[in-house]
């Protein structure tokens, strides 16, 4: 099935222009889009109509293309068929009582840190450990910072003596 022009390889150059729109994280016109993938404007127009029927592309009013609200449709409907948030929920509700902060179940997807699931802690609202270190299958105490930056910001702001953030004044 290597048909260049067929049905598979129009997918897959549906789903490289979508990899493009979200990888920007702005919308593009049809010329960038031409220019990044040396495909004809021509393909590459009947595919973003093709998506934008389906709402998977939106067309602004100057005429540029971006992610569509039914990719984040998708997105939800995948997120809430991961039966891992049902397991883990009560693992972390546990593990928020017995150490009072929020838990969160988060992975690492490249660069990002994806929250799965969540339990909110009744008590203040403290910084989150979630994306300062990532184990990622490593030993035990080889963790590797995912965001260094977030916890030695959050230590320098005298406001955040004592471990609690503003919000949290009155609280007690």
């Amino acid at each position: 099935m290597s048909n260049e022009n067929g049905p598979v390889q129009s997918v897959a150059k549906a789903l490289r222009l979508l990899g493009l729109l979200m990888e920007v994280h702005q919308p593009l016109t049809l010329a960038a889009l031409s220019e990044q993938t040396s495909w004809p404007k021509s393909t590459i127009h009947g595919l973003l109509s093709a998506m934008r029927e389906s709402a998977v592309v939106d067309q602004q009013s100057d005429g540029r293309y971006c992610l569509g609200v039914r990719l984040f449709e998708y997105g939800c409907a995948v997120g809430a068929s991961w039966s891992v948030s049902d397991q883990a929920k009560p693992h972390l509700q546990h593990l928020a009582s017995v150490t009072g902060p929020s838990v969160f179940l988060s992975m690492l997807n490249r660069s990002e840190v994806i929250t799965i699931e969540q339990v909110q802690s009744p008590a203040a609202l403290h910084l989150a450990g979630q994306g300062v270190s990532i184990r990622d299958g490593r030993p035990r105490g080889e963790a590797r910072p995912a965001a260094p930056h977030i916890g030695a910001l959050y230590a320098q702001d005298p406001r955040h003596v004592g471990g609690t953030l503003p919000c949290d004044a009155g609280r007690a």
